[in-house]
């Protein structure tokens, strides 16, 4: 089984499939379970997605009932790779149940490293599911046993994903103690990448602010030079998908501060990193491209935005689990809708249904006490002449700044 995840290493995962398949493995037993375990793998690496899937559920079977420190190590990467071929397929709730697994499982066979790597993971994944409560607990949880362990590059990715949860979730104090820390213990010797996610992480203090009582008359503006900064250094990190959301999230920053010059050239440069990600589908980027045209009334570039197949996909997305990526087609659908179409035509009372239904969803998977931060945050960057319709409304209400929500009993300490 080692010598199979060697070659799959080197890329040589082919060898492993044509090896499995002129002599399947048989039988039970730890030895058979790991054989199947590498072989799943080795298949992940040719494509063979279906086949990887059943060879990793035949290596579960293969374990029986023994439950010893060996075989939690089997069955814990065992899910980790379903929880990466159902994330890679889309189907993010599956891959949030097999990676919680997954972590627990690593904890039962004395590799905790894997565990917290994982919980990271899981807090990454709560941004899109708005799992956000369970996402907090396991970002602290990989946090803190990061940094215990000296795991930098993991600590930086980790402290990101919580950074982003806890600004959602209105956690400021706790979000600044976290950017305080990150900052000092990755300093200059950390590698370019983990600085890169250190400078996002002061961006996302920066951009909390934004939504506070009182903001200053700059803070939209201060929060787009931080995270066109960040963008910037991922971007040489050669992390460039993160550097193409950097600058989008830079671009609608701007575009609250009224600047729609600043925006365009932020949102030149995410297309840059796209393309340099191999991002064949920059949808951050589209939804931004449609805000200013509903900041500018500019009718014409919003007619995509009014057709039925867009409604269509937003039950799409829901339906994977993909829900900030629901919330944003919806949200952008209902503002086009209310420039462009009449309030009676049909697009428009169905978008303003879809709308209303996707952040009940999200409601219901927000702690009450979070609701108000989070719902702030869900129309922190969206064009408050677009909500008119819904003057009245709990959606509405939301736009306007609120004090960020209490913080919650949790330790919020990371030394």
């Amino acid at each position: 089984g080692l010598r199979a995840r060697l070659l799959v290493d080197l890329g040589r995962a082919r060898e492993v499939v044509d090896a499995a398949s002129a002599a399947p493995p048989i039988g039970t037993g730890l030895g058979v379970a790991t054989w199947r375990l590498w072989i799943g793998y080795a298949r992940m690496g040719v494509g063979q997605r279906d086949a990887a899937v059943r060879e990793l559920d035949a290596a579960l079977q293969a374990l029986g009932e023994r439950d010893d420190a060996r075989a939690a190590g089997v069955r814990a990467r065992a899910d980790q790779l379903l929880g990466n071929l159902a994330h890679d397929g889309g189907e993010l709730e599956a891959a949030s149940l097999h990676w919680a697994s997954a972590a627990a499982g690593f904890v039962r066979a004395g590799e905790p490293l894997g565990g917290l790597a994982l919980r990271g993971s899981l807090a990454g994944l709560a941004i899109v599911t708005f799992a956000g409560r369970p996402g907090i607990e396991h970002g602290r949880a990989a946090v803190r046993g990061l940094l215990a362990r000296e795991q930098y590059d993991a600590l930086a990715t980790a402290a990101l994903n919580l950074a982003q949860l806890l600004a959602r979730h209105g956690e400021v104090d706790e979000l600044d103690v976290l950017a305080k820390t990150i900052t000092s213990v990755l300093g200059p010797w950390a590698s370019p990448g983990a600085r890169a996610r250190v400078a996002r992480v002061l961006a996302e203090s920066d951009g909390a602010r934004c939504l506070s009582a009182a903001p200053t008359s700059t803070a939209w503006l201060d929060a787009r030079r931080a995270f066109e900064r960040s963008a910037r250094l991922l971007g040489a990190a050669e992390l460039h998908a993160e550097a193409a959301e950097g600058h989008v999230r830079a671009a609608a920053c701007a575009r609250r501060h009224g600047r729609h010059d600043l925006a365009a050239v932020d949102l030149a440069a995410a297309g840059l990193e796209a393309t340099r990600a191999g991002d064949d589908d920059p949808w951050r980027i589209a939804i931004e491209q449609a805000w200013i045209a509903i900041a500018r009334r500019d009718r014409d570039r919003l007619q995509r935005w009014c057709e039925p197949a867009q409604l269509d996909r937003i039950d799409a997305w829901v339906r994977s689990g993909q829900l900030e990526r629901a919330w944003a087609v919806a949200r952008v659908v209902w503002g086009a809708a209310s420039v462009r179409l009449p309030g009676e035509h049909p697009i428009r009372q169905r978008a303003l249904q879809q709308l209303r239904r996707v952040q009940e969803i999200i409601m219901d998977k927000t702690p009450s006490s979070d609701r108000t931060a989070v719902r702030t945050s869900l129309w922190a960057d969206g064009e408050r002449e677009a909500l008119r319709e819904l003057l009245g409304d709990p959606v509405a209400t939301s736009a306007r700044p609120v004090a960020a929500a209490t913080p919650s009993a949790a330790p919020s300490t990371w030394s």
